[in-house]
């Protein structure tokens, strides 16, 4: 499995970093902007991710906007709904607007802060990544 994990704050990165280098291949990006870079990087490089975990508030282009970019470029590419990847909205916001928000645009789950293994791997199988 490849997962890139997006979030602005680098002790919240390096938490889900430590977690998930245990279950899975990790990239890491600062930014969203960087995100989308690495996303279509990856995807034409023939080695796309397996989930994005994405955290909603970050400065310049936040998680939602991001999440709606790689939704449109995946569908430019033609990948089909069951082959896209999977995004796992990361975030202090637990505010059932931002939910909703999410899950309208397409996300596949969401967590918030703090992240906790137990929670996080539940999700990973429910989004069938890991058994």
């Amino acid at each position: 499995m490849l997962t890139l994990i997006v979030d602005d704050n680098i002790g919240s990165r390096t938490v889900v970093l430590k977690i998930m280098e245990k279950i899975s291949d990790c990239e890491e990006a600062d930014s969203g902007q960087q995100a989308i870079v690495k996303f279509e990087e990856f995807l034409t490089g023939k080695n796309p991710f397996d989930l994005i975990m994405l955290d909603i508030m970050m400065p310049e282009i936040d998680g939602l906007k991001v999440l709606q970019l790689i939704r449109e470029i995946e569908k430019k590419n033609e990948i089909s709904k069951d082959a896209r990847v999977k995004i796992l909205m990361v975030t202090s916001l637990s505010q059932k607007e931002h939910v909703l928000t999410a899950m309208k645009a397409g996300c596949d789950d969401y967590m918030v802060k703090p992240i906790k293994k137990e929670i996080l791997e539940s999700k990973l199988k429910e989004l069938k990544l890991i058994e």
